[in-house]
């Protein structure tokens, strides 16, 4: 396994240190995952797997992005990983995908039309409104987050693959919403972990979120590929190399080790995507990324960006003026 610049101090570090579980909640019963229907804006009925948060408000919420041809079920592992210390994970099927291949269309006549999705099938088109998926996810989370049940300000996304570039192409839709004094709707998105990440795929590219200064060079970033494919090691490396550019120098010492937000980590193996959690790596990456969010987000209070610190501490989401945002 190769480490980037001091990433080994990164990691191990927390992984020594007191345990892996958070001790504050070893008493609460963490829930069953739960299978939950969400719409999306076009109409897909969006299968998900929810593993709700005991942590409350001060839950990560997560969601996890599995590659093309496959399905939710591959990042289960993770989910359940991190759901162990407390936090919220929503897994979907994206649309074409394991149990999300309904789709209703309405008509100008006012009829509907219900079709059924097949990959095999899929144009430019189809991958790119793969970001209403995403964002129908959010919006779930968003009500959890209004019921106290987790924080979204310390949003991660998580990618396999084809879902590594969604996920970064999604959170520049996220971070360019434009809120007001009394409205936040997005930047959200604080962390990203892209495992064996696309370059491209059915002509749909990573370069407009390679161009966002918030996306490129801000945001917690965790790249994981094995070395043993020379195309995937090389579209991780590629993807690497251009955000370093804006991230900065490599950290030298400790000190700028903490402040640091790119890393990647190559495991020596052929497996890529979802196969390098579901494995018998070691140390094993769920652990890495764990350690990776724990040190990054979860423990804190506040997210820099463009010199400017942001809060992480929870609030209402909604307009200003609604009197339930005074909870």
């Amino acid at each position: 396994m190769v480490f980037s610049a001091l990433l080994a101090g990164l990691i191990m570090l927390p992984l020594l240190a007191s345990g892996l579980t958070a001790q504050d909640d070893d008493e609460k019963e963490i829930p069953k995952p739960r299978r939950v229907q969400i719409k999306t804006a076009d109409g897909l009925q969006l299968n998900a797997a929810y593993f709700a948060a005991i942590k409350a408000k001060d839950a990560m919420p997560v969601i996890m992005l599995h590659d093309w041809q496959s399905q939710g079920g591959t990042l289960y592992s993770l989910a359940l990983r991190i759901q162990k210390e407390g936090h919220a994970v929503l897994v979907p099927d994206l649309r074409g995908h394991g149990m999300s291949t309904t789709i209703t269309i309405r008509k100008p006549n006012g009829l509907t039309d219900t079709q059924e999705l097949n990959p095999d099938k899929f144009t430019k088109a189809h991958i790119i409104a793969m970001a209403r998926d995403v964002e129908a996810c959010k919006r779930f989370l968003m009500q959890r987050h209004n019921e106290g049940e987790l924080n979204i300000e310390k949003l991660t996304v998580v990618g396999a693959g084809l879902g590594g570039m969604l996920a970064m192409n999604w959170a520049v839709g996220d971070w360019n919403v434009q809120s007001t004094p009394f409205l936040k709707q997005g930047q959200d998105v604080k962390s990203l972990i892209l495992l064996s990440p696309l370059g491209s795929f059915k002509g749909v590219t990573n370069q407009v979120a390679m161009t966002h200064p918030v996306i490129a060079g801000q945001l917690n970033t965790l790249i994981l590929v094995g070395n043993g494919s020379s195309k995937e090691l090389s579209d991780a490396k590629r993807l690497y190399n251009r955000m370093e550019r804006r991230h900065g120098e490599k950290p030298t010492d400790q000190a700028e080790l903490a402040a640091h937000k790119l890393f990647i980590i190559e495991f020596e193996t052929e497996q890529q995507g979802t196969a390098l959690l579901n494995s018998n790596l070691a140390p094993d990456p769920k652990n890495l990324i764990w350690s990776f969010l724990r040190g990054k987000i979860v423990g804190r209070d506040v997210f820099t960006v463009g010199g400017s610190d942001m809060s992480l501490e929870w609030k209402q989401r909604g307009n200003a003026f609604d009197p339930d945002n005074d909870k």
